[in-house]
């Protein structure tokens, strides 16, 4: 029996399906206005029938996103890249669809020191001061670009202990 070898090459040559993560299901579950526990029947049937070893993140990851965590807004919009503009020797240029998604910064931010604050018993009349900083970088994975935006929320206390928290804030699945 091959089976495992054939699915290990077909991985390794990326033509089977990739994992997704926590913020797809969550898109997905969103646009399929279905709830996880269903979605959760979905995952293990398509393992069981079609013998698909691993569809996304675990339950874990997908329970503790909609711990304390603001409502994620998802969609596409149609983008001409400027080089398609330009070299196009017909009138329409090549379109492509960009998948983006992302979460209200001010309620993450205020989700993440309340979480922060709870985790380590911090005494909210011993807090110096709390901030935010933000970051984006663009990354390629699998030769796919994807915009991505961070958030680390700090709280320092006057006892001069920092405790921190990075979560992701935004993504945008697009090329360079």
């Amino acid at each position: 029996n091959h089976r495992d070898e054939f699915l290990t090459a077909l991985h390794d040559k990326k033509l089977s399906a990739k994992t997704m993560d926590e913020y797809e299901v969550a898109a997905t579950l969103d646009y399929a206005n279905i709830g996880l526990s269903q979605w959760e029947k979905i995952v293990q049937a398509l393992k069981c029938f079609m013998d698909i070893r691993t569809i996304c993140v675990s339950g874990h990851k997908l329970r503790a996103l909609g711990c304390g965590h603001g409502e994620i807004t998802t969609g596409t919009y149609t983008h001409t890249p400027d080089d398609a503009k330009t070299k196009s020797k017909t009138k329409d240029p090549v379109k492509e669809v960009v998948r983006f998604w992302y979460k209200s910064l001010p309620r993450e931010f205020e989700s993440n020191i309340q979480s922060i604050i709870n985790e380590n018993n911090i005494d909210p009349a011993n807090i110096e001061h709390t901030k935010c900083c933000t970051g984006a970088d663009h990354a390629t994975k699998d030769n796919n670009g994807k915009f991505r935006m961070t958030c680390k929320s700090t709280v320092r206390t006057k006892d001069n202990e920092e405790f921190s928290k990075i979560y992701s804030v935004g993504d945008v699945d697009c090329k360079k």
